[in-house]
C-alpha cells in the first residue's frame, strides 16, 4: 500500500498527501533552487568578466599618440629585398602594385617602429596613467573594411580582448630605456623592428590589415595596455596619421589533391558497400531463409 500523510488544516478538514506526490513537490523545489542557483551564478559571471583595470584604445591614445613612427616591410624567401608597404586604402586590390602575402609562398611581414617623439617626464615615453612600461609588441590588425559582418574582427571591446581584432603577433620584447643602462634586457635604442615568417600564420583570409605596436606597463594589480600606435587612417580628418599604410592577405586553397582524392576514395566506397551488402544478404536469404545478422 501507498504511504499517506494526513495534515489538519484550521478549519480541521484533514487533507491527505501520497509519498509520490510529495516527492514530486520536492523534486520541482529542488528544480526551482537550481535554476535560482544558476541565475546567480551567471550574474556573478557578467560582472566579472569586464575587470576594472580594462582600458579602451581612446583611454589609452589620449596623450599618448604621436611618439612613435611605424611602417610596414614585405619581402619574399626568394629575394630578402624588404619593401615599404605604401597602399593608403584598405579594400582589397585596391593597390596591385604591392605584395599580396600568403602563409604558403615563404612570404615575410617586417614592422618598424621608430620613437622620435616622447612626451612624457624629461623625455621619457607617455604612458597611460603614468605607468611603467615593460613590454613591446607589434601586432596585424583588421581593417574595417575586412571587419564588415564579421562581429569578431572588430575593435569595439575593452583590452585585453581587443586582441581579437588584431590577432597575428609579429613579435614581442622587453622595454628598457637606453638611459636605464641594464645591458642584460633587450635595449629599445629609439627605433627596432620585428619579422615575421608568413609560413608560420595559419589560416590567412583575404583580408587587408594595418600593423600596430602595443607598449605594456605594470598596472595596479596585472599588466595592461599603456601606450599604443599604428598605420591605421585617423579618424580625425585635420590630423591624418603620417603612418598610414595597409598590407593584403590572400586565402590559400586548404584542400590539397590528397585530400581531394581521399574524398573521392571515400564517395565512392559507400554507395559500393550498399551494393554488396544488399547482394550479399539477397543470396544469404536466398540459402538459409534469413537475414545477414552482424551482431
Amino acid at each position: 500500500l501507498q504511504n499517506t500523510y494526513c495534515l489538519h488544516s484550521s478549519d480541521s478538514t484533514p487533507a491527505y498527501f501520497s509519498s509520490s506526490d510529495r516527492r514530486a513537490t520536492d523534486t520541482a523545489m529542488s528544480m526551482k533552487a537550481a535554476l535560482a542557483l544558476l541565475a546567480v551564478l551567471a550574474a556573478v559571471n557578467l560582472a566579472s568578466a569586464v575587470r576594472k583595470d580594462e582600458v579602451t584604445l581612446t583611454m589609452v591614445n589620449a596623450g599618448t599618440t604621436g611618439q612613435f613612427r611605424l611602417s610596414m616591410s614585405t619581402a619574399n624567401a626568394n629575394n630578402m629585398t624588404f619593401e615599404r608597404v605604401t597602399c593608403q586604402s584598405e579594400v582589397l586590390n585596391d593597390c596591385p602594385q604591392q605584395r599580396v602575402l600568403k602563409d604558403d609562398q615563404n612570404d615575410f611581414i617586417r614592422v618598424n617602429f621608430t620613437l622620435f617623439n616622447a612626451k612624457g617626464p624629461n623625455g621619457t615615453l607617455a604612458t597611460f596613467r603614468g605607468l611603467t612600461p615593460i613590454r613591446i609588441e607589434a601586432r596585424l590588425c583588421y581593417t574595417l573594411t575586412s571587419a564588415t559582418d564579421r562581429a569578431w574582427r572588430k575593435k569595439n571591446k575593452a583590452y585585453p580582448r581587443l586582441s581579437q581584432n588584431c590577432p597575428r603577433l609579429v613579435g614581442k620584447r622587453d622595454w628598457n630605456a637606453a638611459s636605464t643602462g641594464n645591458a642584460t634586457q633587450l635595449g629599445l635604442d629609439n627605433s627596432g623592428s620585428f619579422t615575421k615568417d608568413f609560413n608560420t600564420f595559419d589560416e590567412i583570409p583575404d583580408a587587408t590589415w594595418f600593423a600596430s605596436l602595443w607598449v605594456y606597463c605594470n598596472g595596479p594589480t596585472e599588466e595592461q595596455l599603456c601606450a599604443y600606435v599604428s598605420t591605421e587612417k585617423s579618424t580625425n580628418t585635420s590630423a591624418p596619421n603620417p603612418n598610414q599604410a595597409y598590407m593584403q592577405t590572400q586565402v590559400v586553397m586548404g584542400v590539397t589533391t590528397g585530400m581531394k582524392i581521399a574524398c573521392g576514395i571515400m564517395s565512392a566506397v559507400g554507395p559500393l558497400f550498399f551494393v554488396i551488402f544488399f547482394i550479399a544478404d539477397n543470396l544469404h536469404y536466398k540459402k538459409t531463409g534469413k537475414p545477414i545478422h552482424w551482431f
